[in-house]
């Protein structure tokens, strides 16, 4: 007729077996995750060029614009490259000159760079440009930042 299946008194799973055979993991575990949780929302909300905007020696400006001021200033500025020397070497701007902002010279460099021209700045995706922008700024540079980075400049009509 019928029989009487044995059930067994604990863990439903494997999984539950590991997790109660090891306390400690899901702990530190959890820690991971939180401090995961608030480094993004720290990160999130502290954007450097904040504090830049209307300081009067930063903008931050759309890849079409930063093109026709490029050409327009023509040997008043010197273009900076901040990414790695890989991400350089693959494709960058014409006439960047490359500062890898993960350096620990780069502070450095930038204080090398002539102070009597325009500083126009870029990485990948701008997220460590601006980051690069506030310490040129700091140190006296004035700043145009490309939005978006080197992946909004190639997306634009008639990139080369």
């Amino acid at each position: 007729m019928f029989q009487l299946q044995q059930f067994r008194v604990g863990p439903d799973s494997y999984r539950e077996e590991f997790l109660l055979n090891n306390p400690g993991l899901t702990f530190d575990f959890m820690k991971l995750i939180l401090t995961l949780f608030v480094l993004a929302i720290v990160l999130n909300g502290c954007n450097p060029t904040k504090s830049l905007e209307g300081s009067g020696n930063y903008e931050l400006l759309e890849p079409e614009t930063f093109a026709k001021l490029l050409e327009v200033k023509g040997d008043s500025v010197q273009v900076v490259d901040i990414r790695t020397p890989l991400e350089y070497k693959r494709n960058h701007i014409e006439g960047a000159i490359n500062i890898n902002i993960i350096s620990q010279n780069f502070k450095r460099k930038v204080s090398e760079l002539n102070h009597s021209k325009i500083i126009f700045v870029y990485c990948q995706t701008a997220h460590r440009s601006g980051y690069a922008a506030k310490i040129m700024v700091d140190k006296g540079f004035e700043v145009y930042e490309l939005k978006g980075g080197y992946s909004a400049w190639k997306e634009q009509p008639g990139f080369q």
